[in-house]
């Protein structure tokens, strides 16, 4: 919940933020982007731990699979992700990210 709460904030603020960052020097921009991607990092991090302590209590044999379909995911999502950034725009990849984390979120929740 907190990633998207995050991620659609970035969206609402998104002119305001880089209208922030444009005028700053080179160093600056670097340091804010930094802690503006700092949080939502930390968090993103937190789900597929979180999801492996759950299937180590109820379903321990399909941990190698959990690890297999993260690292599939990985490498598409990442192409996937500059492909639509490419012809819709980086912050329709940060709504769909943060789609995914809901619907993530729900299969936690009721699995």
């Amino acid at each position: 919940a907190v990633i998207v709460l995050y991620v659609f904030m970035f969206i609402f603020f998104c002119r305001e933020i880089q209208d922030f960052l444009i005028i700053r020097p080179l160093w600056q921009r670097f340091l804010f982007t930094i802690l503006i991607i700092m949080p939502a990092g930390f968090f993103m991090g937190i789900p597929f731990p979180a999801g492996i302590e759950k299937a180590k209590i109820k379903r321990d044999q399909i941990i190698p699979w959990l690890w297999a379909i993260n690292g599939c995911s990985s490498v598409i999502a990442s192409i996937a992700a500059v492909m639509i950034s490419i012809h819709l725009g980086f912050l329709v990849v940060i709504a769909i990210s943060a789609v995914l984390y809901v619907a993530a979120l729900i299969i936690y929740k009721f699995i």
